[in-house]
């Protein structure tokens, strides 16, 4: 339960003025634009112009993605703890500003390879800090009976990331190229 400001009387959180479920949408919100559905859903999509402007390999691309997963596996368990520590927003917005800094330097990819591949530990290194991990967190600490229900709003927010943005990334570099795509998804 929380209290209503206005009234002063106590909100349940099957109400829908409950002020866990505009978080819990903001999170959603959060998820739909984070690590998973920015990086993970659309990677594919990449390896093509990367290659072809490039000259790299499919695998050696590729490898990058692996890297970035890695890079989650190992950070996961600290990140959970500094969320434990110091609270999911703080990390959150940490990891937003290092992961968009890294979306957005994508755009001045080198022919280095290991440029590609250092872009990629990094973000892997917050993504979870900007995604699941984090906003969870966040919206679990709203609800204790409707925790189900809000988990699977904020789960939506990734699935629509899934569906929406491919299509999105492909019309973005068609028409702005691969570059001009991550300054746009990075701004």
């Amino acid at each position: 339960m929380s209290k209503d400001k206005n009234s002063g009387s106590l909100l349940e959180e099957g109400t829908l003025n409950y002020p866990g479920w505009r978080v819990t949408i903001a999170s959603g919100i959060g998820l739909f634009v984070s690590f998973g559905s920015l990086l993970v859903y659309t990677f594919g999509i990449f390896l093509k112009p990367l290659t072809e402007q490039f000259s790299w390999s499919r695998q050696s691309v590729s490898l990058a993605f692996g890297m970035a997963a890695m890079s989650v596996a190992v950070s996961s368990p600290p990140l959970g703890y500094l969320i434990d520590r110091f609270g999911p927003r703080r990390v959150i917005l940490v990891c937003l500003t290092i992961y968009g800094c890294g979306l957005a330097s994508l755009a001045l990819l080198t022919s280095h390879i290991a440029h590609l591949y250092g872009v990629f530990v990094v973000m892997g290194l917050v993504g979870n800090g900007a995604a699941h991990l984090a906003y969870s967190r966040v919206v679990s600490t709203w609800f204790d009976r409707r925790r189900g229900m809000a988990l699977a709003v904020l789960m939506a927010g990734g699935s629509l990331g899934a569906i929406f943005l491919p299509p999105a990334a492909q019309a973005l570099i068609q028409r702005l190229g691969w570059r001009g795509h991550f300054w746009l998804w990075a701004s």
